[in-house]
């Protein structure tokens, strides 16, 4: 059980620190996991941020709420790399058109196939960008983006995600 947990907080404080999934993972996974293991001082730091009520104890409550919390930092960083990325103006927000032209994988999506399939995709993609749109603004800030990245963050986006599923 202490080793679960142990390896339970160092996946969770190599997410938080941007450490776990990595574009180039080293070719000995083995070897990444001590490299990455945390020393007995950055283990009760962690320990301690994830101790919500202070006890010395973490429950399993306090483990999801502090992975929970570490999952919103790690989507923001991811959000915040794309906005920089693809914004053409750079205005710090995301339009349809930017977000469109700036990802390889969506370009990908769109070449050959079906017409049929190709419309498709591009109006779930604009319905998924539309409901990330909080304030209706017609652009993405960091923040929204986060929620069209990871439908989990959003209830709006993970509607129209699960809509086109079924």
């Amino acid at each position: 059980m202490a080793a679960a947990l142990r390896n339970f907080l160092l996946a969770v404080a190599l997410s938080a620190a941007g450490l776990h999934g990595q574009e180039d993972p080293p070719e000995e996974p083995m070897n990444a996991v001590d490299q990455d293991m945390l020393t007995p001082e950055q283990f009760l730091k962690v320990h301690g941020l994830a101790d919500a009520n202070k006890d010395g104890k973490l429950s399993m409550q306090e483990l999801l709420d502090f992975s929970h919390k570490t999952r919103i930092i790690s989507f923001g960083k991811v959000a915040n790399t794309v906005v920089e990325q693809s914004d053409q103006n750079k205005d710090g927000k995301l339009t349809f058109e930017e977000l469109q032209a700036n990802q390889p994988q969506f370009s990908e999506q769109m070449e050959g196939g079906e017409k049929q399939e190709k419309e498709r995709i591009m109006a779930l993609e604009k319905a998924k960008f539309e409901a990330a749109d909080l304030n209706k603004d017609g652009s993405l800030s960091k923040e929204e983006a986060a929620g069209l990245f990871h439908p989990e963050q959003n209830q709006k986006v993970l509607k129209v995600v699960a809509e086109q599923s079924f």
